[in-house]
């Protein structure tokens, strides 16, 4: 029984693969199977439009490759294949993941349509296309036909200089180039490490800075706009009296804005809000000798260390080699220096 189990997992998931890899290469398949232009144009008045059904964008990802709409008819079944339709025109292809009350999540496969994929959003009305949408692909490779006709007497490379610019030449590269344009930084997830100063106060209630030690993490929320959450921490020796230890911890959360700066670095201004926290064991407890008096004074030192109040500052980064870069950050909470991988 158990191999009888294990055979049936093998075969479903080889099977799997094989449906999805033939619906990922449709478009491919037709594009190399129809380079005369005449026979498309011969082709398609006698192919019937198929029948679609109207659906509403209810929410999308901040990188709109998952999509939530509305499933009105429960039509639509997790693992159906669907195409998305706009204006009459092939937009892209999405494999349906999860159905719930109504609703269906969208994962994209396929963009043919980037200009008008960007229209998708929430609230919008679009056409949805169960099955074979051979009827939209054959009118999508006639619409590349001709402008690949249109433009056969251009050359892709004027000069020697012109083999070094950033100019995609391959379509499947450019689907994503057009949505990513207007980013100044392309990858959504940054992770660093850094060594900095925070403000905190010596056993004289003065003022004075310690090193820490931080980790944060930093999300591309949209174009541009950033999200990060820090943690830091150190021991303070003797404080907030002779032969006691405190941890300082650091807590931060910001949001963060990019531009370009000179150099070829980033500039991020930030706001956000931090929560410094501190913790000894002795806090406050009595020992031999000790009076009231000294058992207040480590009370107010320790409550001195504490903070929670919103922040500004700014980061700058700066790469150092693809993936990698060093940064530097300085504000009102603490300011840095570390290094970090985007990816």
């Amino acid at each position: 029984m158990k191999y009888l189990t294990r055979l049936t997992i093998f075969f479903f998931c080889t099977f799997t693969a094989y449906l999805f890899s033939q619906e990922v290469d449709e478009f491919a398949f037709l594009e190399n199977n129809t380079s005369n232009t005449t026979s498309l144009e011969t082709t398609l008045p006698h192919l019937a439009a198929p029948k679609t059904s109207s659906e509403k964008i209810k929410k999308t990802s901040p990188n709109k490759k998952i999509f939530l709409i509305s499933n009105q008819n429960s039509s639509l079944m997790p693992g159906d294949f669907i195409s998305l339709i706009l204006n009459k025109k092939l937009v892209a292809r999405g494999l349906v993941g999860k159905t719930k009350r109504q609703l269906a999540g969208i994962k994209i496969i396929k963009i043919y349509e980037p200009k008008l994929w960007k229209r998708l959003e929430p609230q919008r009305e679009l056409e949805l296309l169960k099955g074979d949408d051979s009827y939209y692909l054959t009118q999508l490779a006639l619409s590349k036909k001709n402008k690949q006709k249109k433009n056969k007497s251009e050359s892709l490379i004027k000069g020697t200089d012109d083999l070094f610019n950033e100019t995609v030449i391959l379509d499947e590269e450019k689907e994503f180039d057009d949505i990513d344009k207007k980013r100044k930084i392309k990858s959504d997830n940054f992770i660093s490490l850094h060594i900095g100063r925070v403000p905190g106060v010596n056993t004289s209630g003065n003022p004075v800075e310690y090193s820490q030690l931080s980790a944060h993490w930093t999300y591309q929320l949209q174009d541009n706009i950033f999200i990060e959450a820090s943690y830091g921490q150190n021991i303070i020796r003797d404080f907030p009296a002779l032969g006691l230890d405190t941890k300082l911890s650091n807590i931060v959360l910001k949001a963060k804005y990019a531009f370009i700066a000179p150099m070829n670095s980033i500039l991020f201004p930030y706001v956000g809000y931090q929560m410094l926290q501190a913790s000894s064991p002795g806090e406050g407890v009595y020992s031999t000798g000790m009076t009231q008096q000294d058992i207040d004074a480590e009370t107010r030192l320790m409550n001195s260390l504490r903070k929670k109040a919103f922040i500004f500052g700014a980061s700058i980064l700066k790469s150092l080699v693809p993936g990698w870069f060093t940064r530097i950050d300085v504000g009102t909470d603490f300011y840095s220096i570390g290094f970090g991988l985007e990816f």
